[in-house]
């Protein structure tokens, strides 16, 4: 009779008991837990997705020309940050503060990039640039061939007003 009594109090705890169980808390005795790990699924990288990644103009060690001027070099590094091999074709374009005054344009091919890999491209500028208050460098990395989706970060635009 005694052990019916134990059954009939136990039962419905034990009910309650493995009912909490569904919240997925789960408890490990002896020994320590592990620390929780967030696992987040990774946005695929797209197809094209080129990045110029950074922009510095740097003094040419060549000799000074004979008229006294010398040049600069502006130094490209552009990333393919997308999923295949790319042609790139990158361009320079400077102008005044009026995006109509066109001071310099170049352009250079950086070669067949792999996804993944970073090129440093290198402009010699010429030394008969006008002098402006402010000037508005665009830079831009530009996929060669039939290109059907790309991200927008190929490019930056700088705006330098030198003495201020």
């Amino acid at each position: 009779m005694l052990g019916r009594i134990k059954r009939a109090v136990l039962l419905p705890f034990l009910g309650l008991a493995v009912a909490g169980c569904g919240t997925g808390a789960l408890e490990t005795s002896g020994g320590q837990s592990e620390p929780l790990t967030m696992v987040v699924q990774a946005t695929p990288r797209p197809e094209v997705s080129l990045a110029v990644t950074a922009v510095q103009l740097e003094a040419a060690p060549v000799a000074v020309r004979p008229d006294g001027s010398g040049s600069n070099r502006l130094v490209v590094v552009i990333d393919n940050r997308g999923r295949q091999r790319l042609d790139v074709q990158v361009r320079v374009r400077l102008t005044g503060d009026d995006p109509s005054d066109t001071l310099a344009e170049l352009s250079r091919d950086a070669g067949n990039v792999a996804a993944g890999e970073s090129r440093v491209v290198r402009f010699e500028i010429p030394a008969e640039i006008p002098g402006r208050p402010c000037y508005t460098l665009s830079v831009q990395a530009l996929p060669g061939g039939e290109v059907t989706e790309m991200t927008g970060q190929g490019g930056r635009v700088y705006r330098v007003c030198p003495g201020r």
